[in-house]
This record gives structure tokens, sequence and C-alpha cells, in this order.
């Protein structure tokens, strides 16, 4: 693996002070065209117990063994600019809205809620990434030609992320969700799942999302780490390759809980 701060550092995000609201942070994102924002990814970073899990689960890919910002990755489909929290969007979640239909034949993946991640208090840290991909150019009788443009690889990338199965045995999203899940309820009895090499399935997710468009989110990842934390990386220190990849990224951030301060304990008793 390596570790998250290599590389030369990106100014491609606009940070937003930690007393800001969520809100500010849509209105900021939200004055890029809204049909540019289709395939725009989200990271989050919770405070109950299994968010800070994931979290801490991602110290080893930081040079200062520091709690991750992020505990969660997912795609946006479509971004409702008259009401952002209306915008739609896909994941593979540890605590999908639905469990019901978080099933094997979708390989874990489902719809989100864009408005449980705007809860402050539970979901402190909040990133929009645009995802600004470019023509790719080719060559056809000698002569310069775009071979795709960038209207035809965003299209890729939302046929991808609806149809999650395509690359099942290298995506194995399902199977990450099991491995996560006993980590992220008993992180004291299970093994590190990145040091089983079994990548976050929020992330690998939008990783196989952008892989149709021939995009690594991840050009910091050696092994199978994938995790919202590279993805992070990306946008800071890996720009210049994500660029040569004819894409650029763009994120806007806002950190409420740098280091992973839980929410408050409960009672023993459960009243009622």
């Amino acid at each position: 693996m390596r570790f998250s701060t290599h590389g030369k550092s990106s100014q491609k995000a606009t940070m937003y002070p930690p007393g800001a609201s969520h809100q500010k942070l849509l209105d900021g994102f939200g004055k890029l065209k809204a049909e540019s924002l289709a395939g725009a990814l989200l990271l989050v970073g919770g405070r109950d117990f299994r968010s800070l899990s994931v979290r801490n689960a991602q110290t080893s890919l930081r040079h200062d063994r520091r709690t991750s910002y992020w505990s969660h990755a997912a795609v946006i489909l479509s971004w409702n600019a008259n009401n952002p929290a209306r915008s739609l969007g896909l994941e593979v979640a540890l605590d999908p809205v639905d469990p019901v239909l978080q099933v094997p034949e979708r390989n874990g993946v489902t719809t989100l809620d864009y408005r449980n991640y705007l809860d402050a208090r539970l979901y402190p840290n909040l990133a929009l990434i645009h995802v600004a991909l470019k023509d790719v150019p080719g060559e056809q009788d000698g002569e310069a030609i775009v071979a795709r443009t960038a209207a035809q690889r965003q299209q890729q990338v939302l046929t991808a992320a609806k149809n999650p199965c395509t690359q099942r045995e290298t995506f194995r999203l399902w199977e990450g969700l099991a491995t996560w899940s006993r980590y992220a309820y008993a992180p004291e009895l299970a093994t590190n799942p990145l040091l089983e090499n079994m990548p976050h399935p929020g992330a690998s997710f939008c990783e196989y999302v952008y892989a149709s468009a021939e995009v690594d989110l991840v050009p910091g990842a050696s092994t199978s780490h994938t995790c919202p934390e590279l993805i992070w990386a990306s946008v800071r220190h890996w720009q210049s390759t994500i660029d040569s990849a004819g894409s650029t990224l763009h994120a806007h951030v806002l950190i409420g809980d740098e280091h992973g301060k839980p929410l408050d304990t409960l009672p023993l008793t459960i009243k009622g």
C-alpha cells in the first residue's frame, strides 16, 4: 500500500470552516451546472460507533496514523439544483435506508437518501467531489479525432452505476459488506479488512463506476485498499495522475470532526 499523503499536493479542494453549515457547502457546490454533476462523488464521516470503526480502520493508510475524516463514499446520479437534499444517488452502505432492498443480485447497491447525511451531529464531515471528465483523443486515417466525448464518458459512468454486477468477480461489493459489517460492530474481534485486501464496499463501488470510463480514482493504492481515505487522497495529492487519465477532481469539503469524537453514551436502561 502507499500512504495517502504521497504525491504532489493539490489545491483542488474548496475547504469550508468547521462552523459552516452543510447548507453552505451545498450552495457552493450547486453553483456548477446541475447536468455536469451527474456522477459526482459523496464522502461522509460519521460519529456513530460503526462509522468510527471504519474511520479508525483507515489509520494505516495515513502517514500520521490519525483517524480518517471519512466513513463512507457514494455516487450521485443526478443533482437537484432547486432542492439538493432530493438529489438521487446510489451507495453500498453498512446501514442502508431500506435493508430489504440490499440484495446480492444488485451486489449490495441501494439508493441513498441524501437527507440522512445532512445531519451535522451524526455526519459532521461532508465532501462533494465534482469529476470533470474530458474528451478522449484518438486517431483515424492519420488524423486526430475525438474517440469519446466527455458526455459519452459521463454516460458510461451512470450506466455502470445502475448495473453493479457487470464486473462482480473483481468488485465483490456484497462480500465486502459481510467483512466490513463484522469489523464495524466488533473491531476488537475482527481483523482490519484493509489488511486482508478487502476494500471498503462503498468506495469500491465508486472505483468500479469510474473504471468504466477508464479513470482510476485511487492511483495511490498499489493493492486492494480502496477506501474513502484513498479517494480523499486522490483529490488532495494525486491530481496530476487523475488529470492524465482525462478527468479533474474538485471537492467542496466541510470537516466538523477532525479526530473522530464519539457521540455521547446512552444510559444502560432503556425507558419505555
